[in-house]
């Protein structure tokens, strides 16, 4: 059997990883095995070698906006792009999570989604709730789809020339997809999925949720885990309450 190594990224999902550290490492296991498979689009980064080494980050609200607004002339690709950026932005789902989503992994509840994840990391199941703005957009991509294609895949991909087919969207399409909006948006450095993770965690926690809701949200086993994304969630927490300040500084704290 062959085993192909961006097949081993969607199992690993370990974007915090360097890009090219990982390659590295799957080629090391690869080839130990005697399989050697290509070794796939782990992109260069494109604003130098100090983005290559960067682990990610989380994405301002302001960034996500800017993102959502490249969607906005609402043909199919961009009714599908601005569906799919709302559910990465608002639920954190893993990149191999998001792909594998079905139509029937959908289940409308009072105006807002459920999301069944089926085979989570580690092949375990969960749900995730989609609400509010970002139900909207998922809704009215489910109206579209069912006009357009009768296959099963939530987020299908597209052709060169722009139509939908009956693939589902696969990991270099994501990131080809992120790419092009995160350029028509203006936003610098590169934008990777898991980051939506990495914002929605960030965003969560700023927000003072309880920890077991945040990993329940994004899956992890351990709330170890999770704690990851805190020190982020603490420098945007002290840079909102450093921007909203009001009290005054005494006249003999002023320095010259």
């Amino acid at each position: 059997m062959i085993v192909r190594a961006d097949d081993m990224l969607e199992a690993l999902e370990y974007d915090d990883a360097p890009d090219e550290r990982l390659t590295e490492q799957l080629e090391r296991i690869l080839t130990s095995y005697g399989r050697i498979a290509r070794v796939p689009m782990l992109k260069k980064a494109t604003t130098g070698d100090e983005d290559l080494k960067r682990r990610g980050r989380a994405l301002s609200h302001g960034e996500v906006i800017q993102l959502m607004q490249t969607t906005h002339e609402g043909s199919a690709i961009d009714r599908r792009d601005n569906a799919i950026l709302a559910v990465m932005f608002e639920t954190g789902l893993r990149r191999a999570e998001l792909l594998s989503l079905t139509v029937g992994d959908v289940v409308e509840e009072s105006g807002r989604y459920r999301l069944i994840i089926r085979h989570g990391k580690g092949d375990k199941s969960r749900s995730v709730d989609v609400t509010n703005g970002a139900a909207a957009s998922l809704g009215s991509w489910l109206s579209l789809r069912a006009e357009l294609m009768e296959n099963d895949w939530l987020f299908p991909a597209v052709l060169r020339g722009g139509h939908l087919t009956d693939r589902k969207l696969g990991a270099e399409g994501l990131i080809a997809m992120i790419d092009r909006r995160s350029e028509q948006a203006g936003l610098t450095g590169r934008i990777r999925p898991h980051d939506a993770r990495r914002t929605v965690a960030t965003s969560l926690l700023s927000a003072g949720t309880n920890i077991d809701i945040v990993r329940n949200q994004l899956g992890h086993a351990q709330s170890a885990t999770t704690l990851k994304y805190s020190i982020g969630a603490r420098e945007e927490r002290a840079d909102a309450i450093e921007a909203h300040s009001y009290i005054p500084v005494p006249p003999w704290a002023v320095t010259a």
